[in-house]
């Protein structure tokens, strides 16, 4: 079996590369320091056609498929990792409205980046239903200020399935309050709620499992696109000491954070090429999974690699650090990664 993206796939990464340096690039750091993504950039991004990339042509989105979303993903993430989870969040949040179906209004200021938005209990702790009601914590992800949030919460009864809602962003105050050493401009935090849901989103099963898939990947593609980033700066900074790159011992070190690298990447493209997205848990979990562990081992060795100026603050490695501890946590946890792929194993 051969993993290869189509040229029209690799489209979507050369767009990606191209809004990272002309947009992203020039002010990553400084987003990172503000701890949020100004509102011009998301309307440019929308301008470009990223922000729905995977919703259907026919409902205003660029109709790709997933490992065009995860090319997209990684390349907005070699630049900046909070840019990229914006889009990937934005991107996850469309996709249910545009199945759910009736929020043309909505979506059209979402694509355009008029409206910011988030997602909570995809990956993480979950709310629940209570006599009616939503209530509890959840892992929240979503661009700081964000106008509107999907969640996902355990329904009641037995069964514990899953139910997603559209909520209004108000008190909650989604990523107001977040203040974490990673993705600093994107703000993964803790909603807490006590409300009315209203009528919940008509998702079917499938299309929820497909969800948690798509959370995985878009997980998988910010890691990856981190990692990369801090490669990038232990090959520059080897290039740059002639000496230094002379050490068996550091090539080692190189030749092991790009393998590490590629096997997620190769891991990530298939469970992205899967026919049937709501059927991938398991190998969309081994490549977010593998993925996060690898982003976190290539920026740790990449520091060791460039020395004294490897944790300066004045430069992008200490931020690739802090952005690929980061990975292992959000979009769904190593562990809990680790959880699905054994209830796979032990279902067979």
């Amino acid at each position: 079996m051969q993993i290869e993206p189509s040229p029209e796939q690799r489209t979507w990464c050369e767009r990606g590369r191209a809004a990272a340096d002309e947009l992203v690039g020039p002010r990553a750091a400084a987003h990172d320091g503000e701890r949020r993504l100004p509102g011009e950039l998301l309307a440019a991004l929308g301008d470009r056609g990223l922000l729905a990339a995977s919703v259907p042509v026919e409902q205003g989105g660029g109709g790709c498929d997933d490992l065009s979303v995860l090319l997209l993903i990684e390349a907005l993430a070699a630049v900046c990792a909070s840019t990229a989870a914006a889009v990937g969040v934005t991107t996850l949040v469309s996709e249910s409205l545009a199945a759910d179906g009736g929020h043309g209004a909505l979506l059209v200021e979402l694509a355009r980046g008029e409206k910011r938005t988030g997602i909570a209990g995809v990956g993480g702790q979950t709310a629940c239903l209570r006599g009616g009601r939503l209530v509890g914590s959840c892992a929240a992800l979503g661009v700081v200020g964000a106008d509107v949030c999907v969640i996902v919460a355990a329904a009641e009864g037995e069964e514990q399935e899953q139910v997603a809602y559209l909520l209004p962003v108000d008190g909650d105050g989604l990523g107001q309050d977040a203040s974490g050493f990673g993705l600093r401009a994107f703000a993964p935090s803790k909603l807490t709620l006590d409300r009315d849901p209203g009528p919940p989103l008509s998702l079917e099963p499938r299309e929820r499992a497909a969800l948690s898939v798509r959370t995985a990947l878009i997980g998988a593609g910010i890691a990856l696109g981190v990692g990369q980033a801090a490669l990038r700066c232990a090959v520059e900074h080897v290039k740059g000491d002639r000496a230094l790159g002379e050490h068996q011992l550091i090539r080692f070190k190189l030749a092991d954070m790009a393998t590490r690298l590629d096997a997620a990447r190769l891991l990530a493209w298939r469970a992205a090429s899967q026919p049937e997205a709501h059927q991938a848990l398991r190998e969309a979990a081994m490549a977010k999974l593998v993925s996060g562990e690898a982003a976190a081992y290539v920026s740790q060795q990449a520091v060791q690699v460039c020395g004294g100026a490897g944790y300066l603050m004045d430069g992008p490695l200490e931020r690739h650090l802090r952005d690929a501890k980061v990975c292992e946590l959000v979009f769904g946890s190593s562990e809990r990664r680790r959880l699905q792929v054994a209830a796979s194993l032990t279902r067979e």
